[in-house]
């Protein structure tokens, strides 16, 4: 395959993840990362409650100034917002 925009070679695709699990026996698997827009601080605690309303776990939320790459290590992310208003999903995007 080609290289893509930023110089990196497609070897092969990543097997698809059709699940992803938030909460497994009101457990939280997840974290939520946001940027600094407060839009998205609004959104994370309706997903945060949600979670908690259909699983009883409640998952925690971070800005994106806060995020590491460890947190992908412990568990899921749902990283809210874009390249342009979230630095962690930039971090994310240029990974290998």
């Amino acid at each position: 395959m080609k290289n893509g925009p930023v110089g990196l070679k497609v070897e092969a695709l990543k097997a698809m993840c059709l699940d992803t699990a938030l909460a497994v026996d009101g457990e939280p698997q997840a974290t939520v990362v946001i940027g600094g827009d407060g839009a998205h601080a609004r959104h994370a605690d309706r997903i945060v409650e949600r979670v908690k309303s259909a699983t009883g776990a409640r998952l925690d939320v971070v800005t994106a100034v806060d995020a590491n790459a460890g947190m992908l290590r412990k568990g899921h992310v749902v990283a809210r917002g874009n390249m342009a208003d979230n630095a962690f999903i930039r971090w994310l995007y240029y990974q290998g």
